[in-house]
């Protein structure tokens, strides 16, 4: 009996160091991972496969995305560095436009991870998109003075 119990031990402890290898490995799997997390609104998970340090940096990118729906095109690996071409259709009937821009990461520790702060840029327009919503805020503030 306590050889039985001895070999469970030994088996559930072998499945879960190997269930631990089997995590999202290429950049694709795992921006797949990652805007599933970000979907789902899931702040570990975003965290875990991204580039920021901790959850309190995690924004959703100022965006929701409830009811989204992705795709992945074209990927581009460079040495340490990768970009998954992202689709978003808007959900139906939403009055939301679908969102296409590109996801970056970059291999940190021999693992793929989100470039957070690379992605957000992306998805606000790059860096003529930031200027255009900084001036439209500066617009705004001044209209409320």
């Amino acid at each position: 009996m306590k050889r039985f119990i001895f070999r469970l031990i030994v088996l559930a402890c072998s499945a879960l160091i190997v269930s631990a290898c089997f995590g999202p490995k290429t950049p694709q799997d795992v921006t797949k991972t990652f805007w599933q997390a970000v979907l789902n609104n899931d702040t570990g998970d975003a965290v875990k496969y991204s580039t920021l340090t901790d959850a309190s940096y995690y924004d959703g990118f100022s965006r929701e995305w409830k009811g989204f729906v992705p795709s992945f095109g074209k990927i581009t690996i460079e040495e340490n560095q990768a970009s998954v071409a992202s689709e978003f259709a808007a959900p139906a009937n939403s009055g939301l436009k679908d969102r296409r821009f590109t996801t970056y990461l970059v291999l940190r520790n021999n693992e793929w991870k989100v470039d957070y702060d690379r992605t957000k840029t992306a998805i606000h327009g790059g860096a003529l998109g930031a200027l255009f919503g900084k001036l439209g805020q500066l617009g705004d503030d001044l209209t409320q003075q």
